[in-house]
């Protein structure tokens, strides 16, 4: 297990996701969230994210060689907890995300994207060395 790889690419992971939601925050207005469908909310805050995860994660699948899915796996838990912990910190109280239903999902599908992706980029990258 590569633990520094692990923690780096989690903690890079929940910041650039971090920034992308408050970004995404700020542009839409805190005030206009309520106002938003469920296909705008998917639009504005989960296909970006998975999208960005998934650039993320492909990264750090491109530099695994062995044990990718488990590495990708820990990455994601890592960062979900740092993530979880600080909004709990932040609220005074456990909190759990009420879209977690969603966000769950589409969290596996960005693993999976990135394995696929992350092994045809280090498939490529060892043919042409």
């Amino acid at each position: 297990m590569n633990w520094s790889s692990i923690i780096k690419f989690s903690l890079f992971h929940f910041v650039i996701l971090t920034l992308l939601s408050t970004l995404t925050t700020l542009l839409i207005g805190a005030d206009n969230l309520e106002q938003q469908t469920e296909r705008e909310l998917l639009v504005y805050f989960n296909l970006p994210s998975f999208l960005v995860g998934s650039v993320i994660l492909t990264l750090f699948a491109k530099t695994q060689s062995s044990k990718v899915l488990l590495h990708l796996l820990i990455t994601v838990v890592i960062s979900s907890i740092v993530a979880t912990s600080i909004v709990s910190v932040l609220m005074g109280a456990i909190y759990i995300s009420p879209t977690w239903f969603i966000d769950l999902p589409i969290s596996a599908l960005s693993i999976l994207v990135a394995i696929f992706i992350g092994g045809y980029f280090r498939g490529i990258t060892t043919i042409a060395t």
